[in-house]
């Protein structure tokens, strides 16, 4: 297994933060899934070391992703968190010696295929993790034959492991989110108020939230309660 992170060497200095309310707690889903408890399974347990995670935008995937790597560190662990696209250029470079940590993260993964050196990247960091025994999971909006890769081994090498499908939370799961987020921020959104959200926003979890942002901001330097002029008043609706 990986080593201390505090051991590791400057090479491996680039790091993502992850978002504090990113955890498995939090990850609403509908009664009938079980992603989390399949995701948990996997950090737990010796015999799997890779995942494949998919689903549609607005699914959950890079909070998962993060969740899973809160759960790992707070069990005592070493975990990186990496969304492809913001490495640009370097990705080569940033998936060098990853494997020293214990669980891998790697993010949108659709954003990179095509790209020969991307790709190779991937496969090579797949192959390091493997023979040191660090958890690798890696996320797409498609499932791996949909992703259009262009190197035959690295999509044979994602259909080794376990794939779960995360599918995107309906209306009534995402007006759970965005009240049970509010009450963590510390404030009430009442039921009138979600429901004009959800019929005026855009329906992804994650714009949703950052309107929820917005209006907590506003709210506190207007002392104000939400209501549905406020909201109206302050996006502009």
């Amino acid at each position: 297994m990986a080593t201390d992170p505090h051991d590791m060497p400057q090479q491996l200095a680039l790091r993502f933060p992850l978002r504090q309310d990113a955890t498995f707690g939090n990850f609403v889903e509908d009664a009938t899934a079980t992603v989390v408890a399949q995701l948990r399974l996997f950090l737990e347990q010796d015999s799997e070391n890779f995942l494949y995670l998919w689903g549609p935008c607005g699914s959950g995937l890079s909070h998962l992703l993060q969740a899973s790597c809160h759960a790992v560190e707070e069990a005592g662990s070493s975990a990186i968190y990496m969304p492809l696209t913001a490495l640009g250029d370097s990705v080569v470079d940033a998936l060098e010696g990853l494997e020293q940590y214990d669980l891998i993260c790697l993010d949108e993964l659709e954003q990179v295929a095509g790209s020969q050196d991307a790709e190779q990247a991937i496969f090579h960091c797949f192959n390091r993790a493997r023979d040191c025994r660090a958890k690798l999971i890696i996320a797409g909006h498609q499932p791996v034959r949909g992703l259009g890769l262009q190197l035959p081994d690295l999509e044979s090498r994602l259909q080794w492991g376990m794939t779960l499908h995360v599918t995107a939370p309906g209306d009534g799961v995402k007006t759970r989110v965005l009240r049970q987020r509010a009450l963590e921020r510390g404030f009430e959104l009442p039921e009138d108020v979600a429901s004009f959200i959800m019929k005026r926003s855009e329906r992804s979890l994650g714009q949703l939230l950052d309107i929820l942002e917005r209006l907590d901001r506003a709210s506190l330097s207007a002392q104000r309660k939400l209501t549905v002029p406020f909201v109206k008043q302050t996006l502009g609706w």
